[in-house]
């Protein structure tokens, strides 16, 4: 699974491709509320050099990998 999208960088935008490590939903109690929500892990790697940040090449790598974790829920998720 995967999520593509844009990512903007000192002004510089270039499509992201962020690919699914685990991605999972479900239900919650949290304080006697229920909820349900959606959670997942995700990773892309990203050259520094398509956004303009040269300094430092080829000393510091090139490529950055981004690892984001997430965690969502409906904003009329509340179960009675």
């Amino acid at each position: 699974m995967a999520v593509e999208g844009e990512l903007s960088l000192l002004g510089t935008t270039r499509p992201l491709r962020l690919e699914a490590d685990r991605f999972s939903c479900g239900e919650i109690s949290l304080f006697g509320i229920r909820r349900k929500v959606c959670g997942g892990d995700f990773h892309a790697t990203v050259t520094r050099s398509a956004f303009g940040m040269t300094r430092f090449l080829p000393e510091v790598g090139d490529n950055v990998t981004l690892q984001i974790s997430v965690e969502a829920r409906p904003s009329d998720s509340v179960a009675p």
